[in-house]
């Protein structure tokens, strides 16, 4: 089981809304946060892991309304674990 946290650069956003008050360019409340933190954990059950991601910081600079952040689920497989595991049971001979 593993748990930490990560911080993480966000390079690029794309907006894409429709503004209702004929606003040109991005609203100062949308402007995207260059930085911010993850809680991360994950555990690891033989050949399968399993994680999750919680921002802890949100996306936007914005003092009302929504304030979205980054939630994740990974589920995957260890690809060294299952080589190592077919090859045990491939040098096993029947006499």
């Amino acid at each position: 089981m593993s748990v930490g946290l990560s911080f993480e650069a966000r390079t690029n956003a794309k907006y894409n809304f429709a503004s209702t008050d004929n606003m040109t360019g991005v609203p100062d409340y949308l402007r995207l946060k260059r930085f911010g933190i993850n809680f991360e954990t994950g555990m690891e059950f033989g050949m399968i892991t399993v994680g999750g991601t919680i921002g802890m910081t949100p996306l936007f600079k914005t003092t009302d309304g929504f304030k979205p952040s980054i939630c994740t689920i990974t589920i995957g497989i260890d690809l060294l674990k299952t080589y190592r595991f077919a090859g045990r049971h491939k040098s096993k001979k029947a006499y």
